[in-house]
């Protein structure tokens, strides 16, 4: 038993009892929240960066060395019948 003789039941020394932040837990995040905020923009950032990388650099693939398999005419008109595309369209 505390010397008071009241029992915090699961209560923090940090928080009143409306649960807010005391006055010396205030004082004492203020001289990490510079770097937090920091460390957060930076990862941010990094995050950003790497995204936007991955997202542009799928566009550069170039497949033009890739050899394709020749097709028949026949094959090629049943494609051009089953997808509705004709010669006249291009």
């Amino acid at each position: 038993m505390s010397s008071g003789g009241q029992i915090r039941w699961g209560g923090s020394q940090y928080m009143d009892s409306s649960y807010r932040m005391t006055p010396a837990m205030l004082r004492t995040r203020q001289k990490y929240f510079r770097r937090n905020f920091l460390t957060g923009l930076f990862l941010a950032g990094f995050v950003t960066s790497v995204y936007t990388y991955a997202a542009t650099a799928g566009g550069a693939d170039d497949f033009s060395d890739v050899p394709i398999p020749p097709i028949a005419e026949d094959q090629i008109e049943n494609l051009k019948k089953d997808y509705g595309k004709s010669d006249q369209s291009k």
